[in-house]
């Protein structure tokens, strides 16, 4: 009975010194709802191993391995519809869509293709802008595209206004070899070796003039643009950095939402981020970018790539599990997604009994 007595009492004690912690380790942190998914809509089977994609209105241009350029309708996304397949001189890096061209970068040879996109059903190689060194990205607006030469350590800006003769109007060196760039309005974001990201006004393309520079995290890969937010994810850091790139000359860090190892590239879509990596693509709400929010991934497949037009999505990717090498549209809506509980909170001593409490840290939210 004496044994009983020293156990209840011990449980009250234990009990009241529970009701008098401080909110901060008293209080549970609530789990957030489950957010929304990224869902299926349709699919076009593609052939080979898919190298690279771009969108524009509602066309989308694939690239891949076998050197075929693919023009694809996206109008029903239930729906994509081949247009019209070429083939390409060298083995694709990137791919570019304007309104009657679209460019690839390619090695072997090295060079830039330029493909007359007027007819879709039937598109036409008319030219091709060659260099020593393998050209990379490639970003085009209007008749001017802006390409990185990473073995060359520069970008170079060409005039595709006669798609049969393209010719240089400048070129500029980063401060290290070009990893990434993007391209919005007047404003080129451009990554390089050196952990920076550089912001280049090129309102005159035949003269671009840098205007800010702030240092990023490890191996930047990826870079986006969208309004005035420019997203920047590494090879070296699991984590995406968001910038304030409103005033181009301060380039300001807004957030570093943490991601998995391995980040290919970023894109941006409407108050969304997708990040991609080798087999999946990851949303964050970035609606307020100093409090990203993480909205699920969905696997598709390795050699991913990734483009956003509005409130979707479009993927390449090869899963086995779903057919082979795809071209895969997807929207985010009310679809199941992952649960998120927060990670364990480091431990904290308790008040009373071991001096002072600390205040626990806002917990980290992973996937189960």
């Amino acid at each position: 009975m004496r044994k009983t007595c020293i156990s209840f009492r011990s449980c009250l004690l234990l009990a009241l010194s529970l009701t008098t912690l401080p909110p901060a380790l008293a209080q549970v942190p609530p789990v957030p709802p489950v957010p929304t998914g990224l869902r299926p809509l349709g699919k076009l089977p593609l052939p080979d191993i898919l190298r690279g994609l771009a969108l524009r209105g509602t066309t989308a241009a694939v690239v891949n391995y076998n050197r075929s350029l693919s023009l694809v309708d996206i109008r029903n996304p239930k729906q994509p519809r081949l247009l019209g397949r070429t083939a390409l001189a060298g083995y694709p890096q990137d791919v570019a869509l304007g309104t009657t061209v679209a460019l690839v970068t390619s090695s072997e040879p090295d060079a830039v293709e330029v493909f007359d996109i007027r007819r879709p059903a039937a598109p036409r190689r008319v030219g091709a802008f060659r260099t020593a060194h393998s050209p990379y990205d490639v970003v085009l607006r209007n008749a001017t595209a802006y390409v990185t030469y990473p073995e060359d350590t520069l970008v170079r800006v060409l005039d595709v206004r006669n798609p049969a003769a393209v010719r240089e109007l400048a070129h500029f060196r980063p401060a290290g070899a070009p990893t990434a760039l993007a391209l919005r309005g007047t404003v080129l974001a451009v990554t390089s070796s050196a952990n920076v990201l550089q912001l280049y006004d090129v309102a005159n393309p035949a003269a671009p003039l840098l205007r800010g520079t702030t240092a990023t995290a490890r191996r930047p890969l990826g870079v986006a643009l969208r309004d005035s937010l420019a997203a920047v994810v590494f090879g070296g850091d699991n984590i995406m950095q968001l910038f304030d790139v409103r005033q181009p000359k301060a380039p300001r860090l807004v957030s570093s939402p943490e991601t998995e190892w391995g980040a290919r590239g970023v894109v941006l879509g409407a108050g969304t981020a997708y990040v991609r990596f080798e087999e999946n693509v990851y949303g964050f709400d970035v609606r307020v970018p100093a409090r990203p929010r993480p909205l699920g991934s969905q696997r598709i497949g390795s050699k991913s790539c990734a483009a956003a037009a509005g409130s979707l999505v479009c993927t390449l990717g090869d899963d086995d599990r779903d057919g082979g090498p795809a071209l895969r549209m997807w929207q985010f809506g009310p679809g199941p997604g992952p649960r998120w509980e927060p990670a364990p909170a480091p431990a904290a001593p308790l008040a009373g009994l071991l001096g002072s409490a600390r205040t626990l840290r806002e917990p980290r939210y992973v996937a189960v």
